[in-house]
């Protein structure tokens, strides 16, 4: 694989990373991930500034993705404990 050939197929996970973020799909996110780490593991030219500039953006895009993760995380888990909360009212009146 060619230096341009990894730099697009980066990108074309970066972006599925993205979208898969932005449509909450987090088993998608967890894929492109995965395919994101393969690629980052074993760039064709380990020192160059498109590989770097490549890193930095795959990098960028991983700490905006993990928040958005852990922000569904505190809503999800807010959700659950008033869930809980109900139940138990429920239990107790019902």
């Amino acid at each position: 694989m060619t230096e341009q050939q990894w730099a697009a197929a980066v990108a074309e996970q970066v972006c599925a990373l993205e979208a898969a973020a932005v449509a909450t799909d987090w088993s998608g996110a967890e894929i492109c991930t995965a395919c994101l780490a393969a690629l980052l593991a074993a760039p064709p030219v380990a020192n160059s500034l498109q590989t770097e500039a490549m890193f930095r953006h795959a990098y960028q895009t991983l700490g905006h993705v993990s928040a958005a993760a852990q922000a569904a995380h505190a809503v999800m888990r807010t959700e659950f404990q008033q869930l809980a909360t109900a139940r138990k009212a429920i239990a107790a009146y019902g």
